[in-house]
């Protein structure tokens, strides 16, 4: 069971880490500056230049495969509950790496989530 939690957080920062990046990277990319001639190559052209981009493909990879040996490990009932942690590492990134505003609902939200992941599994 160590083992099966071990991989699933390793799953849940992997993915926050893609989502992050991907954020991050798309920041840089002004896809709705008018002033530009947005066509589908230059888009795709910025894309794959871009370091973020490419780190969230790299991420989300192995976030994807490590979910899948967890929950080969465990039940799915046990293991879904942990992508709720997506919700607060994200959120959390958000406010410490893209200094972004977190209100104090969507605060309070995470921490019914962690007591829900809390009591969940303990049960």
């Amino acid at each position: 069971m160590k083992l099966a939690v071990q991989v699933l957080m390793l799953s849940v920062l992997t993915n926050t880490a893609a989502q992050l990046s991907l954020k991050h990277g798309l920041r840089g990319l002004h896809v709705a500056d008018s002033s530009r001639t947005a066509t589908k190559g230059w888009l795709l052209a910025r894309l794959v230049k871009n370091p973020f981009i490419l780190l969230w493909v790299g991420l989300l990879v192995p976030s994807m495969l490590l979910w899948l040996k967890a929950i080969s490990m465990v039940e799915l009932s046990f293991a879904y509950p942990f992508m709720s942690l997506n919700i607060v590492f994200i959120s959390a990134g958000s406010i410490f790496f893209l200094k972004e505003r977190v209100s104090a609902q969507h605060r309070l939200g995470i921490l019914f989530i962690v007591l829900g992941l809390t009591l969940s599994s303990i049960s």
